[in-house]
């Protein structure tokens, strides 16, 4: 994963930790703020320390299996949250979450879309990261968060239009680290839960997964504002082949279509 580092004057950087953290916490004092500001800075230092350890320790497994590997309730959160950074690694470019935009196509055989995995392995191993419940974990899953937050399509999709889990993720934040980003965590509407991806399966016709309010996905597997070819049902997690009425005749008669 890289790691971003940023030289600039301190009273540059601290005005801008200090505006980030005052809003929506105005009544904390200028030492509350401070102290929050060098936790974040020193938790920046520790970061790749922490991730070369974790990734030290991540099951050497292709992508699609580590996606499956952190929905495994068996898995230690400290293998999942291994698993879910190498899972990072692999898919997002340079492993950097806030290139989500770039993230596109399939994860083949199980045409499982590749910008939704992306998403799911922010989200678990962010879980698995406030679950080991220490300091450099909690501002590491920040980090992954607030980096994830930086994409203007991902925060659209996985913040404003979030899963059950969003918002026990960002209070275990602020309550872990005292921190918020400029403007505060994005909110919004709930829809479903995790995880965002699964595998494309099924049939349904345009006008019923827009009666259902789905999301349609385009050929490369992301969310696009027209018609697509993969429709997806956030609320009942899965996705379906988008088929016109006039081609149904085409289908074995075995084949049901969601109506």
């Amino acid at each position: 994963m890289k790691i971003k580092f940023f030289v600039l004057p301190l009273v540059i950087v601290f005005s801008v930790s200090f505006l980030g953290l005052a809003y929506g916490e105005q009544k904390k004092s200028y030492d509350d703020l401070l102290a929050i500001y060098q936790a974040r800075e020193k938790a920046y230092m520790a970061r790749k320390e922490l991730e070369h350890n974790l990734l030290s320790i991540s099951e050497k497994k292709e992508p699609l299996e580590l996606w499956l590997s952190l929905q495994d309730e068996r898995l230690s959160d400290m293998q999942r949250a291994a698993n879910g950074l190498l899972l990072i690694e692999k898919v997002f470019p340079e492993g950097d979450p806030t290139r989500w935009s770039d993230v596109k196509g399939f994860f083949m055989p199980k045409m499982v879309p590749r910008s939704l995995v992306a998403l799911d392995g922010v989200f678990y191993t962010v879980i698995a990261l406030l679950n080991l419940d220490k300091e450099p974990c909690s501002w590491f899953a920040c980090f992954l968060m607030e980096e994830l937050k930086n994409s203007k399509g991902a925060a659209s999709l996985a913040m404003r239009n979030a899963p059950a889990e969003y918002e026990k993720i960002t209070a275990k934040i602020s309550e872990r680290t005292g921190y918020a980003p400029v403007g505060g965590w994005p909110g919004g509407k709930i829809v479903g839960e995790l995880p965002f991806a699964h595998p494309v399966r099924g049939y349904i016709t345009p006008e019923r997964a827009m009666f259902k309010d789905m999301v349609f996905l385009n050929a490369s597997g992301v969310k696009t504002s027209s018609q697509g070819p993969y429709a997806w049902d956030r609320k009942r997690g899965k996705i379906y082949n988008v088929i016109l009425l006039e081609e149904e005749e085409l289908l074995p008669f075995w084949i049901k279509i969601q109506r």
